[in-house]
């Protein structure tokens, strides 16, 4: 596993737009923007060169208060992205929001519960505005459902405001029926007569007349690209009547009067200029000159201001800029006619350039665009550690998913470990096994060299961490034999050491000196998440043997190093939850160890933790008995129910018989022909899912079906076994059908 690191964020996200010289001002529109219920959506939405960001622009400058503002980009699929950015923006306004952003580096995050619900609370007394713009860019189920969930539950003291081409995935029809919906679209937006003749005198420097103004007005449709573009071409012409009579005034013949009327006004220099700079999202003088190979970007940016060719800055200090998007998917057509070749090229030094500054994700992007696929994999495998140490696992997948990886075994061979540890991280065992498969039949096609012999150990490694958390725990010590005497990546190596002591602690065997051993290589190698896992696990030896002291040394340890590396919302942590729940039962506390116990069951869920879940449940039983619950046995159930399920039963059996001695309870298996009755109803979500289960969809493939993502497909099966008292698939279906529920 990697070690937790800085998190990066991009500025120009974050710049609101500004106020443009000679935009037509909206004061009726923004006034709208200002109306309304208290807590509606303000929705924004047109297609590109609607003066959507001028109107946004304008409504800010007039209002009070902090704003928080995010442009999204097709990166922000990422849900991890897309909300750092936006508690980056939020955080700048005064909220805390510091351990939230540290929160996104942990997997199998549930958003809501984790960063959605947290972030409401603490925004409920904090008056001020946010604006998501771009929001057509946003992919993803995960991402645009968390953002629904923060649209659905925003206090009334904040004023949100999204910008989009199309309509956006947030409930708008509900919303416009209760009237909770300020809208604006293109009707709205089309320039009046008055606009028209404020946008071409400001453009010409000479006020039109009517019959000009009236004839653009028609041609137009109002549209104030159109109108924007007529003006350029009037500046300069010699019959304007003539011209505006022939001009047709929408986005079909846009590309013969970009052509004719702005490129046509410019040198070859500034023309070639703007083409080749196109390649970039975001331009400034120091970008251009290296990737164009030129010294004078500065100027060529400040004439192209001065000029107002859809050149917009992203900055206050005229630094840096983008084309409008209309502009530059034109300029970049216009390229590609006059040199075949050159964008292709452009993006492939723009891919080196971008990698020696350390940006990977301009350097992959840049790579795709220019097929230069083994560049991009190069650079995304060198990047792939910091983006899952941040919690990327979106961004690394599309990475794996965009570039083409060679037909070589070695090629095919590094993707699917890389996939295989993805999935580890996610708590997907069935996948780790798939890419662990194919992993073999490229291993066994490859020469025997040292190089990949450790491939091997990490597949060997993988496999073995995949049997620990299904509770194959013989299985697993075998896997991991392999591995340990070739060897594996030094990213892997404390996980390599402290999975083979925790496959024979879970068989019963004495790994105190085997986790001693585990720490040493956790802090030679640095690696936090080990550490702090260890600790857990040492805590519980320590316990087992009834050192009392020396576990609550290494639950301090485990505690104190989490909260250091922001890592208390990481699986890792459970089994020190469970080590504090113990010791607090221990000791009397067991209202914290109860505590302990439900924070531990959610860790582990999420890393797909099977015997640490187990473990968890026989710790609550205890502690929901200590306090006077009324039924421990719940608890306790599911705990014998989870532990019956596992290949290997291990000490957790032996554990399972003596808490319910402890409880004086006879075991929990119901009489033959009693019916199970669930703990809690089944929501209508949960549900839905139910229904699935007796098919053959995986569980992202039930994702897909239902429109949601893979994560609450995850959580939907925790509460529904949990509910049902099952601990798998077949037993869901078993009961379900027994209780009628299919």
């Amino acid at each position: 596993m990697p070690d937790p690191g800085d998190f990066v964020v991009v500025e120009a996200k974050l710049r609101p737009p500004r106020v443009l010289p000679g935009a037509v001002m909206r004061a009726a529109l923004a006034g709208r923007l200002d109306a309304g219920s208290v807590g509606a959506l303000r929705a924004v939405i047109a297609p590109a060169g609607w003066g959507k960001s001028q109107l946004i622009a304008q409504w800010l400058a007039e209002r009070q208060g902090p704003v928080a503002y995010v442009a999204v980009d097709p990166a922000d699929r990422d849900p991890t992205r897309f909300w750092r950015h936006l508690l980056t923006a939020i955080g700048r306004c005064g909220v805390d929001i510091d351990d939230l952003i540290h929160r996104l580096r942990a997997p199998a995050l549930p958003l809501e519960a984790e960063i959605v619900e947290p972030l409401v609370d603490r925004l409920a007394d904090h008056d001020m505005t946010v604006v998501i713009e771009d929001l057509h860019l946003l992919e993803g189920v995960e991402v645009i459902e968390s953002l629904e969930s923060f649209v659905d539950i925003v206090p009334p003291a904040v004023t949100l405001a999204v910008v989009s081409r199309t309509d956006p995935h947030l409930h708008l029809p509900r919303r416009r029926v209760a009237g909770m919906l300020i809208e604006i679209g293109v009707g709205d937006l089309r320039l009046s007569a008055a606009d028209t003749a404020a946008v071409v005198g400001h453009t010409t420097g000479v006020e039109p007349g009517d019959e000009i103004v009236g004839s653009l007005v028609t041609t137009t449709e109002g549209w104030p690209t159109g109108v924007y573009l007529a003006g350029l071409s009037l500046r300069s012409s010699a019959d304007p009547a003539g011209f505006v009579e022939g001009f047709a005034g929408d986005d079909r013949l846009i590309s013969d009067y970009l052509a004719s009327e702005v490129l046509a006004k410019l040198d070859d220099d500034r023309v070639r200029f703007l083409t080749q700079s196109a390649v970039l999202t975001e331009l400034d003088a120091a970008t251009c000159n290296e990737l164009l190979d030129r010294d004078d970007a500065a100027g060529q940016i400040e004439a192209l201001v001065r000029t107002n060719v859809f050149v917009i800055p992203t900055d206050e200090h005229g630094r840096s800029y983008r084309y409008h998007h209309l502009f530059r998917d034109w300029l970049l057509i216009e390229l590609d006619r006059r040199e075949p070749r050159t964008r292709t090229e452009l993006h492939r030094r723009a891919a080196r350039l971008f990698d020696r500054r350390g940006d990977p994700q301009e350097a992959v992007d840049h790579a795709i665009a220019a097929d230069d696929h083994a560049f991009g994999l190069s650079v995304a495998g060198r990047a792939a550690p910091r983006l899952l140490r941040e919690g990327a696992l979106a961004t690394v997948a599309h990475w794996d998913d965009s570039l083409v990886v060679p037909d070589e075994h070695d090629g095919q061979l590094r993707r699917a470990l890389l996939r295989a540890w993805i999935a580890v991280i996610e708590g997907d065992v069935d996948a780790v096994h798939r890419w662990c498969w194919t992993a073999d039949a490229h291993l066994d096609a490859l020469e025997s060299t040292d190089e990949n012999r450790v491939l091997a150990g990490d597949r060997s490694l993988l496999v073995g961490y995949a049997h620990l958390l299904e509770g194959a725990f013989a299985k697993a010590v075998a896997e991991l034999q392999v591995a340990a005497p070739v060897g594996v990546r030094r990213p892997a190596e404390a996980t390599l050491a402290w999975a083979r002591s925790a496959a024979r602690y879970w068989l019963g065997e004495h790994e105190i000196d085997g986790f001693r051993d585990a720490l040493t290589v956790s802090v030679r190698t640095a690696d936090m998440f080990a550490l702090v896992l260890v600790r857990g696990y040492l805590a519980n030896s320590l316990l087992d043997i009834g050192d009392r002291t020396g576990a609550q040394s290494s639950i301090d340890v485990a505690f104190e190093v989490a909260r250091s590396n922001r890592l208390e919302s990481f699986g890792h942590m459970a089994m020190a939850h469970v080590a504090r729940a113990r010791l607090n039962l221990e000791i009397g506390d067991a209202a914290s160890a109860e505590a302990d116990c439900g924070r531990a069951i959610d860790l582990a869920g999420r890393r797909g933790d099977r015997p640490v879940d187990a473990l968890a449940h026989l710790m609550l039983a205890r502690a929901m008995h200590a306090v006077g619950r009324d039924d421990p046995a719940s608890p306790l159930r599911l705990a014998r129910q989870e532990i019956r399920a596992l290949p290997d039963t291990g000490l957790l059996h032996e554990l399972a018989a003596v808490t319910e001695r402890q409880l004086r309870m006879e075991p929990l298996a119901p009489p033959p022909g009693r019916l199970p009755v669930p703990i809690e109803a089944l929501t209508n979500r949960e549900m839905a899912l139910l229904r699935l289960l007796p098919g053959t969809l995986r569980q992202r493939e039930m994702g897909e079906a239902l429109n949601v993502s893979f994560n609450t497909v995850k959580t939907y099966n925790r509460q529904i076994y949990r509910k049902l008292g099952v601990t798998s698939r077949v037993e869901a279906v078993a009961v379900a059908r027994r209780l009628g529920l299919l």
